[in-house]
């Protein structure tokens, strides 16, 4: 297996394969996370957070990418246009706070 090719397993086809479903339906995916916390937060209006945590180039940056994404997917509508840009707008946050000096990334 080339680990540098693309999958097909986070476009968009995914992304609308996982959105509405309940976790536990589908195989278990970033996305399936995420469906499951927009759920919470937007139909049912709770708070919620998502830990992805692991080793350094373990691929965590890399994940939450793909959550925001699926947010800014499974958001859009007419009156949302913006909420893409907002959600993926963020990124720079958390690269900076996901690339704090540790013992294992100097």
């Amino acid at each position: 297996m080339n680990p540098y090719k693309q999958l097909p397993i986070y476009g968009d086809a995914i992304i609308h394969a996982y959105s509405g479903q309940n976790m536990g339906d589908m195989d278990p995916h970033i996305f399936a996370v995420a469906e499951e916390a927009y759920k919470q937060m937007a139909r049912n209006n709770r708070n919620q957070s998502i830990i992805v945590s692991g080793e350094s180039g373990a691929g965590k940056t890399v994940s939450a990418r793909y959550a925001m994404r699926y947010f800014a997917t499974v958001s859009k509508s007419g009156s949302n246009a913006h909420v893409e840009d907002k959600v993926l707008a963020s990124n720079p946050i958390t690269e900076a706070v996901g690339n704090a000096k540790t013992t294992r990334n100097d």
